[in-house]
């Protein structure tokens, strides 16, 4: 019998994802929308995800420029939690150098 693995769905950190809509096009399944609601850590709007159709083809993830907007596997980053769906997300504490303070 062949076993087959389902292949990964993508995860979202939003206080990385600047909105830029490279995803979005790049998705064949239309699983991710453009965001609306500003997230005031990093006064940008965040992409949503919906995988309800998602084949797990990772093409979102190739077109995503930032390193840590979408990911294969769920990842803890500087105490982020990534989000698989269109449910709320927690807005996380922000770890060094990711206040509201920092220049960066």
């Amino acid at each position: 019998m062949t076993q087959t693995s389902e292949r990964p769905k993508p995860f979202l950190l939003p206080e990385f994802c600047k909105g830029c809509g490279r995803c979005i096009e790049a998705c064949p399944k239309h699983c991710i929308t453009i965001g609306t609601e500003i997230n005031p850590a990093t006064g940008l709007t965040p992409v949503l995800l919906n995988l309800e159709q998602c084949n797990g083809c990772g093409l979102c993830l190739s077109a995503c420029p930032e390193p840590y907007g979408l990911a294969a596997t769920p990842r803890r980053c500087c105490g982020l939690r990534a989000a698989r769906s269109r449910a709320p997300v927690r807005q996380a504490e922000a770890g060094p150098g990711l206040g509201r303070d920092d220049p960066r």
